[in-house]
Parts: structure tokens; sequence; C-alpha cells
């Protein structure tokens, strides 16, 4: 009888983890999604803001150049 009881408490232990790993498992792919959009984000920042400068460097460029042929 004992033994049985041991073997339901593990039983109960055992889907408790279950359910456990799988709240954590899907916690943890929330977290995951979140920062790889947030990676994004700053990734797309930071690509706009080097073609911005790029058009600041560039424009002017091609103005003094276009100026010089008249």
């Amino acid at each position: 009888a004992e033994r049985g009881e041991r073997l339901d408490a593990l039983r109960d232990k055992t889907d408790g983890l279950a359910v456990s790993a799988q709240s954590f498992r899907k916690g943890a792919n929330r977290v995951r999604k979140k920062m790889w959009w947030q990676n994004m984000k700053w990734t797309l920042i930071v690509g706009l803001g080097i073609i911005v400068l790029l058009i600041i460097i560039i424009v002017p460029i091609i103005n003094s150049q276009k100026n010089d042929n008249k």
C-alpha cells in the first residue's frame, strides 16, 4: 500500500513538472519573439539612420558637382 502511495505521489509530481515545463516553454517562446521584434526594430532604426546620413552626405556632393559643370 505504501509503495502505491509513493507511485501516486510520483505521478502527481511528474504531471506537475510536465505542466510547469509546458508553461515555461510558452513563456520562453513569448520572450524570444518579443526580443526578436525589439532587435528588428533597432536594426531598422539604425539602417534608416545610416541611409539618412548617406543622403545628407551624398546630395551636397552631387549638387556641388552639378554646379562645377555649369
